[in-house]
């Protein structure tokens, strides 16, 4: 049901995708791939770096 309401657009009707490595035609399905992949990475590393971050704060309010 809610698949025939939001594939409801016009087929002249281009698709718009919110980030550019979310559109498969522009840098394929391996670059979509990638680019998810090395965010995912930064993601993970920003994650550890403000863990390391407030672990040290944590030791020096002590």
């Amino acid at each position: 049901m809610l698949n025939l309401i939001l594939d409801k657009r016009n087929e002249k009707d281009p698709i718009i995708y919110p980030y550019f490595f979310l559109n498969p035609e522009r840098v394929g399905i391996t670059g979509m791939i990638t680019w998810i992949l090395a965010l995912l990475a930064g993601f993970i590393v920003m994650g550890y770096i403000i863990m390391i971050i407030d672990h040290l704060l944590g030791k020096m309010m002590k």
